[in-house]
């Protein structure tokens, strides 16, 4: 980034401290390749996630220094853990050898949601559940650790996995949802991400979102 741009940036931040979110989602789509991107912001309206959906030009760890630096010149004091990389894949589909929605059940009682998701595979149903808050971000958060809970029940004891975000996206006009996970063995810790496009009924998009992250590697890890 020039500097001169770089200094109308920051002046901009400075006089409107809510422009950063989109100064770093201007800067980031600017960029070849770049299919959607969004920023997530805490409660002071400071971004605290950063998803980013991407073409297979380049692999995720020429990405994720291209970004690193995009975003380190805007808000150095960002945490680049919370950046998260996607790449698109259209051919992205499950086939019939892998864990479907058996069932879905949903519930509010005041400011509280509980979900529970039912996940089949082999004939056999697995159930997650998750408690919080009923909000629509929340929610979809629950939505998925729900259904990493219940995949948990089929995989084999030495790997684990563990949620790194969820969020919704805009490609080409398109709504999706984009699944982070964390697949950590002995062998060491792999980032996966899962995406499906939103239509229907929105709480089995992300759940949908959330198997499409294991599609790759299921056969590996599951018993």
């Amino acid at each position: 980034m020039n500097s001169s741009l770089r200094h109308g940036i920051l002046l901009m931040m400075e006089r409107d401290p809510m422009g950063l979110k989109q100064a770093i989602e201007e800067n980031i789509r600017r960029i070849k390749g770049v299919l959607a991107v969004s920023v997530e912001e805490n409660e002071n309206a400071q971004p605290e996630g950063i998803f980013a959906l991407l073409d297979n030009t380049k692999p995720l760890m020429a990405w994720r220094q291209e970004l690193n630096a995009v975003v380190r010149d805007l808000h150095p004091h960002f945490d680049l853990s919370h950046l998260n990389l996607a790449h698109w894949d259209e051919r992205s589909v499950s086939s019939g050898n892998r864990p479907r929605v058996e069932r879905i059940s949903f519930e509010t009682v005041g400011d509280r949601a509980s979900v529970m998701i039912g996940i089949q595979w082999k004939g056999n149903v697995c159930w997650g559940e998750a408690t919080g808050i009923n909000s629509a971000n929340f929610v979809r958060l629950l939505i998925a650790q729900a259904t990493l809970q219940a995949l948990q029940k089929f995989l084999k004891p030495s790997f684990t996995l563990t949620l790194l975000g969820v969020q919704e996206m805009v490609m080409q006009d398109r709504s999706l949802i984009v699944t982070c996970i964390a697949l950590s063995s002995s062998f060491g810790e792999q980032t996966l991400t899962g995406s499906a496009f939103v239509r229907g009924n929105p709480i089995e998009v992300v759940v949908k979102a959330t198997l499409d992250c294991l599609n790759r590697t299921w056969s590996r890890i599951s018993t």
